[in-house]
């Protein structure tokens, strides 16, 4: 829930791939970072060898991910997360893995843009059993098939205490930040929004 949510990974890795490349194959040069596609660097016609010669330059540097721009949802947060974290632990899970001392950029990127001294910052892909080991309150992707995996896990949770006459282990608040790559039809148990201030006006409505 990082790239895609708080700060703006497509532009930049897209602006590379057409430097270690050296072909811009994008149709206009908004096309890189508009597109419907998850996979928009395959789609326009990068080579698998193009795009791991992209990944890298990136893991060769010491502070790639350190250095991306904030999105909207990176202010947001910075401005009401001293109220945050005074009453809740909060989470920062990434996949990211390609660079060098990756977690602890995404923790400056943090104290820089978000302001949090000493933020939490996992490292795994594996979403949904991030959410179930943490118990997690709410949890946001802009990755369809990652909320999909949450969702269906606190559903599993859910059938499985139901048969058993228990109370769910947890209970995570599922949150899908509207993306043209990410359109689909309705998921049970995923909440589409236009913004983090929007989750967490749902939140805060929701206590």
């Amino acid at each position: 829930m990082f790239d895609g949510v708080l700060a703006w990974f497509d532009r930049p890795y897209s602006q590379l791939l057409i430097k270690t490349s050296g072909r811009n194959l994008y149709p206009q040069e908004s096309g890189a970072w508009g597109s419907p596609s998850w996979d928009f660097d395959i789609d326009v016609g990068y080579t698998p060898a193009e795009i791991d010669a992209a990944w890298g330059f990136i893991e060769r540097q010491p502070d790639w991910w350190e250095k991306l721009s904030p999105l909207n949802g990176a202010e947001t947060l910075s401005s009401c997360i001293f109220d945050l974290e005074s009453r809740h632990d909060i989470y920062f899970v990434t996949a990211r893995r390609s660079g060098l001392r990756v977690k602890q950029q995404t923790e400056n990127w943090l104290r820089n843009y978000v302001g949090l001294a000493h933020p939490t910052v996992l490292m795994s892909g594996d979403k949904d059993l991030v959410a179930e080991v943490l118990r997690l309150d709410a949890y946001i992707d802009d990755n369809l098939p990652n909320a999909v995996a949450v969702a269906g896990n606190v559903k599993l949770h859910a059938d499985l205490a139901v048969r058993c006459n228990v109370k769910p282990k947890f209970n995570t608040k599922v949150f899908l930040l509207d993306k043209a790559y990410n359109q689909s039809t309705h998921i049970d148990g995923v909440i589409r929004v236009g913004s983090v201030g929007q989750m967490l006006d749902y939140l805060i409505l929701d206590l």
